[in-house]
């Protein structure tokens, strides 16, 4: 598992109800980080 999923999962296991949808669009924002929705949730910790 890839470090930056696997530190999202530790940080947004507690949310739940937004699980799926928030790792469909971890993933979605790992494929272009500069993307400004990956700046825009300051939430999300991303490691290059």
């Amino acid at each position: 598992m890839p470090r930056v999923v696997k530190k999202w999962w530790k940080n947004k296991k507690i949310w739940g109800k937004n699980l799926i949808f928030n790792k469909s669009l971890v993933y979605i924002l790992r494929e272009d980080l500069n993307h400004p929705a990956a700046l825009k949730k300051d939430e999300f910790s991303f490691s290059h």
